[in-house]
Order: C-alpha cells, then structure tokens, then sequence
C-alpha cells in the first residue's frame, strides 16, 4: 500500500541527510584533525611511531600534547612544522596505561586544536629475552 512507500520515501530522505551532515559539518571546520593515533592503538614505550594530523587551516607551526585522562600529561612538541606528521618515540618514562589521546593545536590560534577521537594504549615494550646456552 501506500503507508510502505511512504515510509522507503522517509528513510531515503533521512539517509540523504545522514550523507550530507557529516560533510558540511567537516567542512566548516576545515581545521586540523588528528588522524593517529585516533583511538584503539597501541604503542610501545622505546619505539618511534608517526604522529599524524590533518593540517587545516592551523598556519605554519603545530604543538603537541600528549593527554592523559583528558588532562594535559606531556608535551611532545612545543613546535613542530604544521606538515601532517611528527615522529615521536615513546619516552620511557611515560607510564604505561589506556587512558591516552593525542591532543594538536595550532601555535597561533589555540582555537584551532584537535584530540584523538578515543584513547589509545601506551604499553610496555616487550622484552626480548635470549635463552642461555
């Protein structure tokens, strides 16, 4: 009957809205955006990953904090060039744990920033142990 079609029509037209939010909404913001780690890794202390970003409109220069627990932990650069990546190795020292996001501002405008969408895990590098003999 007619109520079926009614309804496809419904749900085709809230998909299509669906489809165009998340676009003009991403596109308004324009800004920097944290690609890496984004939630769900996991890095070992010792070993050098890429920090990577989204470079937006943050100009020339970024800073990088490492957050834990949402609150500011460590930084990890004061000023780096705004070109999308940023090697760090995972500093010993940083205790190990799930409670970490990648937060990244612009040095000009600190209104420009961007966190890690969910936590990602600093782990204990694994020993590597050689038999005796």
């Amino acid at each position: 009957g007619r109520m079926k079609r009614f309804i496809s029509f419904l749900l085709v037209g809230l998909v299509g809205l669906a489809l165009v939010i998340p676009i003009t909404s991403s596109l308004s913001a324009g800004t920097l955006k944290v690609t890496s780690p984004n939630g769900g890794e996991s890095w070992a202390t010792g070993k050098t990953y890429q920090i990577k970003w989204s470079k937006g409109n943050a100009g020339a220069k970024v800073k990088i904090l490492l957050l834990k627990n949402d609150k500011a932990y460590k930084w990890i650069s004061k000023s780096t060039k705004n070109d999308g990546k940023h090697p760090w190795k995972v500093p010993s020292t940083v205790k190990t744990g799930s409670a970490y996001k990648i937060k990244i501002s612009s040095k000009t405008k600190a209104t420009i920033n961007d966190s890690s969408n969910k936590t990602f895990t600093i782990a204990a590098a694994l020993k590597v142990t050689t038999p005796n003999g």
